[in-house]
This record gives C-alpha cells, structure tokens and sequence, in this order.
C-alpha cells in the first residue's frame, strides 16, 4: 500500500508542476490556447488526492505480499455489497475464539450460509432459512469424525455421525429411532417411543454368528429371538422374573405358566 501511496503523491506533484506551467505560459498571447487545459488538469489533480484518502481511510486495509507482484492480503473484518449497497458477503473473527468466518447474505439482507473455524481448529459449514440454521456440517470434537446436523421447525432432528451412526429425534427432541454399529463393529437398529424409552432393537450377537431381535418393556426385555449354539433358532417369552416361555425348532423346551 504504502507504494501505491508513492506513485499516487509523485503524479500530483506532476499535474501541480504542468498546472504551473500552463498558468505561466497563459500569459503570452501565442499560448493562451493552451490554458484551455488548465481545468482539465485540476480535475486530474482532485481525482488524484481523492484516490489517495480512499487508499489510506476507505475500506479493508489491502497489503502486498511477496513485492509488488506477489498476492494481496485484505484485513478482516470486511464486507462486500453490489452496486446498490446490498450487502452480500462479509468476513470477520469467530466471536468464539476460533479463526475466521465467512458469511453469505440474501438479497433481503438476512445470512443464508456460513462457514468458519472452530476454536477447537476444525471446519464448520452452516445453512440457513431465514436466519435460523438448518443443516450443519462439521467435526465432532469427541472422535473427530464428521456429522452433520439437520434441524427442523421443532425440536425433531436427524443426527449423522460419522463414527457411530444416524439417531431421529422427535418433534419434543426425545430419540426415537437409532442405527449404527455397536461396540463389537456390528450393525444395530432400535426403536423407542414418543419418551424416548427404546422397546425394540434388533442386532448380531456378540460373536458375530446370528441375528437377535428385542422386544423391552422398560429396561426389561419381554420377548426374545435368536440362535442358539448348535445352530437352531430360539424365541423366549419372558414374564415373571425367573419364569419363561422358550422354543428350539419345533420343540419345546420349556413350558411353565407366567
């Protein structure tokens, strides 16, 4: 900048020297015509030294970087706007501590997108409507994997992880329904109510040999279907605690009133 500033102050000082010329040389009668250029030169002199205060007082601080054909560096906090004043884009320090955020407005004004980093170092992309974010992506600081955020009206939310899975909330922001893998490596899904108690949930076993299907009441499981070691499928019903209905194949194996 400080160049520019250079160049600008050396070429009014040559309009100054041509204006002095000219104002001279008006005062014999063969070059008078030449006066005729004295207001051109002044308007030069005043486009000039309106050139400079705009370089030094108007608008983010502009540096070069890497001499005189290196990069531009623009300081923050700045905006950009259209020819009428809108203003479309800005930039400025995440109010958090993180580094820098970016945002993108809508022709009403209002932030439709944006996009930072976070004080924990990581990237962040928000989507809005009409202000309010609706789907946010980023990192999650627990396991530093990814997830994205999708929001609704209410407290309903679709959660995906990139590390565990995908969890619904409902309208009252209670879990409703969860899918992924579980501490084994193994997929899983359960179902829960509008209160959030899950009462269904089907899985692998832990040793990865067969499914399994879960039916709760509470935290107790009611119904419950799987194979058992020699290969066979089994379903148990249980009532009373110690008490239970359960099948292998065609048999039954034990038959005690509940």
């Amino acid at each position: 900048m400080d160049s520019e500033l250079v160049n600008l102050q050396r070429r009014v000082a040559e309009l100054e020297a041509a204006l002095a010329a000219i104002s001279s040389e008006s005062r014999q009668p063969k070059l008078r015509r030449r006066a005729a250029l004295a207001p051109l030169i002044c308007v030069g002199i005043l486009a000039v030294c309106v050139l400079i205060l705009l370089v030094r007082g108007v608008g983010p601080s502009v540096t070069a970087q890497g001499g005189s054909t290196g990069p531009s560096k623009v300081v923050a906090p700045f905006q950009v706007v259209d020819g009428k004043g809108q203003l479309l884009f800005s930039v400025q320090a995440e109010d958090s501590g993180g580094g820098g955020a970016a945002f993108i407005f809508t022709n009403a004004g209002i932030p439709a997108a944006e996009m930072l980093a976070t004080q924990s170092g990581n990237g962040q992309l928000r989507i809005m409507h009409n202000g309010a974010t609706k789907i946010s992506l980023g990192i999650s600081t627990a396991s530093d994997a990814g997830s994205i955020l999708l929001f609704s009206n209410s407290q309903a939310e679709t959660i995906i992880h990139g590390g565990v899975g995908i969890q619904q909330k409902n309208a009252q922001g209670q879990p409703v329904a969860q899918l992924g893998a579980d501490d084994n490596g193994q997929g899983y899904a359960m179902a829960a109510n509008r209160a959030g108690t899950y009462l269904s949930k089907i899985s692998v076993a832990a040793d990865g040999s067969s499914g399994r299907v879960e039916v709760s009441q509470g935290s107790d499981i009611k119904v419950l279907m799987g194979v058992l070691e020699n290969g066979k499928g089994d379903v148990c019903a249980h009532g009373d605690p110690g008490k239970q209905v359960c099948l292998s194949g065609l048999a039954v194996k034990s038959l005690i009133r509940y």
